[in-house]
Parts: C-alpha cells; structure tokens; sequence
C-alpha cells in the first residue's frame, strides 16, 4: 500500500506542466515583484527589498528556464497586464538616483543564469 501512495506521489510529481501553468505561476511572481516594488519609495527602501527582489528574479528566470526546456511549439497567449505593472514600477524606481544599480544587482544573478542557459542552447 504504501509504495503505491508512493508512486502516485511520483506520478503526479512528475507529470508534465502545462502552458497554462507556466503562464499563471509566471504572472504569480511577477504580482509578487510588483508588489514588493510598489512599497518603495526611496533607494534605501530599495536597498532593503534587493534580498527578495533578487529571490523573485531567479525564480522568475528559473521558471522562464524550465518552461523553455519543456515547452515547444505550443502557442503562447502572452497576457501583457502583469508584464506592464512590472515595467511600469521598474521605470517609476528607475527615476531615483541610485535606484538603477541597486536594481541591476538584484537582477545580476538571474540574469546570468538565462544568459548561460541562452548560451548552451545556441551551442
């Protein structure tokens, strides 16, 4: 009995995502970084959010990642409402002296890992 819970478990751990699902755990992090973003109002509030900033971003991009990797040739309905807020917020920061290079190194990390995936997946 317990080895069948067991391999349910690993069934349906390992069943595949979807587009679906990769679309609404992406705007789910993105709500998450326009939340946190929202509640700065200075570069050294910025300063303090850069830790989770920096954690959103990589799972962002890890995601991004993982979709790319398991996702191919489905079409994709791209929903721009998240992506927007996102910008939108990205610009209002950008604004505040100093507020670009603290942003830069909270994405610095994520950054590099796409870049390095990019890079394998060219090759």
């Amino acid at each position: 009995m317990r080895w069948r819970i067991l391999l349910l478990v690993l069934c349906v751990g390992c069943a595949s995502r979807s587009v679906d699902d990769y679309q609404s755990e992406g705007e789910a992090i993105q709500r998450s970084l326009v939340k946190e973003l929202k509640k700065v109002q200075s570069v050294e509030q910025l300063r303090e959010r850069a830790p989770r900033l920096r954690h959103h971003f990589n799972d962002l991009v890890e995601l991004m990642i993982e979709a790319r990797k398991n996702i191919r040739g489905e079409a994709v309905v791209h929903d721009s409402r998240w992506s927007d807020a996102l910008r939108g917020e990205m610009i209002r920061l950008y604004e505040l002296e100093g507020a670009r290079e603290v942003m830069e190194s909270a994405e610095r990390e994520a950054l590099t890992k796409l870049d390095r995936f990019e890079e394998k997946k060219a090759h």
